[in-house]
């Protein structure tokens, strides 16, 4: 029997471990493995997060449970590890691993090793800022989603690296038409913490907005944070994601030039190409390999910038179109599903990593 065990950060909610573990789940039990499935987080630990409520409680008993979850370790077969066993503590258990000769696979969609060496924190920073490069070190195989992750693992002297880029199943998305909307939709997808990134378009969509005839959407904003501005905030779910996103015209992705953005893998761009829909992003990290800009979007690095492209986009149904469906191929061919599946089988494939 072929068994991998993973531990991943979160339960469905969360949309790291949905989309880079749990999407592929079908696909690997269709080709013999057996997978179990242990989240650190609960559901209800990350609605309380995103509803910035006390959650103290609930954190301890995730971190309680999982140190009870790591006994199934020993049954056999190959641990699965989103990021880290346990956030902001020593990697006791990834070094475990190690010196068992337990076969770990770990899977970075972010740059988390500088929650700890940039952390403003003095105590973090110098009793952590190395973890993650252990963590890295003590695996079997880092799958890293983009090539600054990718590049550190390196460095940290990760036996064997693998670039995965974040993928989608482009199947689901190619049942939905272009809208026809009266006025051009801009729309943004994320959560409550990263709406800070949206946050920072509103000037540009109020100038904007003085010209043309536009809607504003984000898709699983803070509602509290656009609260009177021209953002209207579209509650996400599993169910209506697709639907909210088909209903844009032209998708946003601003990032903040920091270490941490380069760690970013460009999910919502390739949500965005796999829907056909136009874009326009920050000329920041993964952004860059995924966006041909002047191609299937635009790269912006300042405001001027931001301003022009959306408006030759509001401008232009056509290039909206021509940018959409280029997009759209690029995803197939490299951001979809069965193209991530070919790596990540070859990988729990090999004897060595079983």
């Amino acid at each position: 029997m072929k068994k991998i065990i993973v531990f991943t950060r979160y339960c469905d909610l969360g949309a790291s471990s949905r989309v880079r573990f749990s999407l592929y789940r079908t696909l690997l039990e269709k080709d013999g493995f057996v997978l179990e499935y242990y989240p650190l987080f609960s559901n209800k630990y990350l609605l309380s997060k995103y509803q910035k409520k006390a959650y103290l409680t609930e954190l301890i008993f995730c971190y309680l449970r999982r140190l009870w979850d790591l006994r199934v370790i020993f049954r056999g077969g190959v641990v699965w590890l989103e990021k880290e066993f346990f956030p902001y503590l020593p990697s006791w258990a990834e070094y475990f691993c190690f010196i068992l000769k337990i076969r770990l696979i770990v899977d970075f969609d972010d740059a988390i090793f500088h929650n700890y060496d940039l952390s403003g924190n003095v105590i973090i920073r110098s009793l952590l800022k190395k973890k993650i490069d252990h963590v890295m070190k003590f695996s079997s195989v880092v799958i890293a989603g983009n090539n600054y992750i990718a590049n550190r693992a390196i460095k940290a002297g990760s036996p064997v690296v693998v670039n995965i880029p974040t993928v989608i199943d482009y199947k689901l998305y190619q049942y939905f038409v272009n809208p026809s909307n009266q006025k051009v939709v801009i729309g943004w997808i994320g959560s409550p913490s990263t709406s800070k990134y949206l946050f920072s378009l509103i000037p540009i969509f109020k100038r904007l907005s003085e010209i043309h005839d536009l809607h504003f959407i984000a898709i699983g904003g803070d509602s509290m944070l656009f609260e009177d501005t021209l953002v209207d905030v579209v509650p996400w779910s599993s169910d209506s994601e697709l639907s909210s996103l088909s209903g844009i015209d032209i998708g946003v992705m601003p990032l903040e030039n920091t270490p941490w953005e380069l760690g970013k893998c460009g999910y919502k761009i390739i949500q965005y190409f796999g829907m056909g829909k136009a874009v326009v992003a920050s000329n920041i990290g993964a952004n860059v390999d995924i966006v041909d800009h002047g191609k299937n979007g635009f790269l912006c690095d300042n405001e001027d910038d931001w301003f022009k492209y959306l408006s030759l986009l509001i401008k232009s149904e056509y290039l909206r179109g021509e940018f959409g469906n280029t997009g759209k191929g690029k995803v197939i061919k490299q951001y979809s599903l069965e193209a991530g599946f070919e790596k990540i089988s070859r990988i729990f494939s090999e004897e060595s990593v079983l």
